[in-house]
């Protein structure tokens, strides 16, 4: 080719691209620009209380929007985060008319593939509000949950990591968690503790708040389901559904696991005096953020203080996915009914709240509620709760043990027999294999009642 051609081309692909630019640039404006001098109601849809919305949200965003008053509309009572539920959240849209409304992910679901919230794909585009900075795998996970289009946004979450005693760990010889530790790891290492302290003041390996916990926590590292999504049949027939429960009820037996609830000989539920994790009698435990709380003050217990040096490491991770975890809950997602009468503002409350200046002057309410939006330095032990902020979240693996369309009326009583069974199971009553058997044909009736039960009421 020759070099007049190569030059031609060249050129033409550079007008080419200045001409996209230009068309980028000259995109007309989304929203208009906001009047700081009109004085504006912001009717906001929520189930916060309103101490709670004004520091955890309101009061830091009046401070910069002085023109716009938030008038606070309770979700009715019948509201709920079910899908049979969400039809009563529709027709309370439909009446009060709000410019933004906290929904849960299954409400934000419906909703959006209904086309009844505003597509803010523009106008974070047009604004360059920056959604690369947040939750790894949370904007993606958003816009699966929309068909593919953002129409909110989640100011924080909940999320579990393994809280470990370093003080316990030396004290016994035995080398630290590490993150991506698998729960197989996590098992071996909670075993090095078997047997160690005295009668009275015995040393466990790994905490959990009952024996179902247990379960739960490791099943939903592999992606593993008690029932199809349809809630329809028990799933617990499985070669990986028996590992766990072998793996969880020897561990138990041998006291490497020890949970906060448990049932005795007699059939009474028993509780442990304190949580033994944080009365320093436990090296290990899964949990939600909200134990920094706990622990920074001081391991208050029962009167007693408790201090000691703490870390925490990455929640147990599936080999198969060693960078994504399941343990992360989405509380709230911010959006905007498709008819609000106030979209340029509330979307800057959307913004506001999602924001980095909440990163840096939000944490009243930290840590309840982790910010998405990631950590301020100025955060106390910023270097330890980073970890929460490690792995990415899973786009198809939640912590819930049951599918959103399993009805309320099977959860209840399907728990209480799956601690019955695992509780026989524990003291030899009955093998894995008889129990596993017993909680399907069992379970499945109890599905079977629950939705006759629900036909019979019909949908609300």
């Amino acid at each position: 080719m020759s070099m007049s051609k190569v030059l031609t081309r060249a050129i033409v692909s550079m007008l080419v691209l200045a001409m996209m630019m230009a068309g980028c640039s000259s995109e007309k404006p989304l929203l208009k620009d906001l009047d700081e001098e009109k004085e504006v109601t912001l009717r906001i849809l929520t189930n916060m209380d309103r101490m709670s919305f004004r520091n955890f949200y309101g009061g830091l965003f009046g401070i910069q929007y002085s023109n716009i008053d938030i008038e606070l509309i309770p979700f009715d009572e019948r509201y709920s985060s079910n899908l049979d539920s969400i039809v009563a959240l529709e027709a309370n849209i439909s009446r009060v008319r709000p410019d933004v409304v906290f929904l849960s992910p299954d409400a934000y679901e419906r909703l959006a593939v209904e086309h009844k919230l505003y597509n803010l794909e523009t106008i974070i585009r047009q604004e360059q509000f920056d959604v690369d900075t947040f939750l790894p795998g949370l904007i993606d996970w958003i816009r699966k949950k929309s068909g593919g289009a953002l129409y909110g946004l989640a100011p924080s979450f909940m999320g579990k990591v393994l809280f470990y005693n370093a003080d316990l760990f030396h004290q016994y010889g035995v080398e630290l968690p590490h993150d991506g530790m698998t729960w197989d790891d996590v098992l071996k290492l909670a075993a090095r503790f078997r047997n160690e302290g005295s009668s009275n003041d015995e040393v466990s390996g790994l905490y959990v708040w009952d024996i179902e916990a247990a379960i739960f926590d490791i099943s939903m590292n592999l992606g593993l389901k008690l029932v199809d999504s349809k809630g329809e049949r028990m799933l617990i027939q499985s070669e990986s559904w028996k590992r766990v429960f072998s793996q969880t009820v020897e561990a138990i037996q041998n006291r490497d696991i020890r949970p906060q609830f448990s049932i005795a000989n007699n059939g009474v539920i028993k509780e442990e005096r304190s949580d033994l994790f944080l009365a320093g009698r436990a090296a290990m435990k899964l949990d939600w953020n909200m134990s920094v709380f706990s622990l920074q003050r001081g391991n208050i217990q029962g009167g007693n203080n408790y201090a000691f040096d703490w870390g925490v490491v990455t929640a147990p991770i599936d080999p198969f996915r060693p960078g994504e975890t399941p343990y992360i809950q989405i509380p709230t997602i911010m959006a905007i009914p498709i008819e609000a009468e106030h979209k340029r503002e509330a979307w800057e409350f959307i913004k506001f709240s999602n924001g980095p200046e909440k990163v840096e002057r939000g944490l009243r309410y930290f840590p309840f509620e982790m910010m998405t939006r990631g950590l301020s330095k100025k955060t106390k032990d910023y270097n330890k709760l980073e970890t929460f902020y490690k792995l990415r979240m899973s786009q198809d693996r939640d912590s819930r043990p049951y599918p959103v369309n399993v009805p309320d009326s099977f959860t209840e009583p399907f728990d209480k027999l799956l601690n019955q069974v695992l509780t026989r199971m524990i003291r030899k009553d009955v093998t894995v294999e008889q129990g596993i058997n017993e909680l399907d044909i069992k379970g499945n009736e109890l599905l079977k009642q629950a939705r006759a039960s629900q036909n019979g009421g019909g949908q609300h």
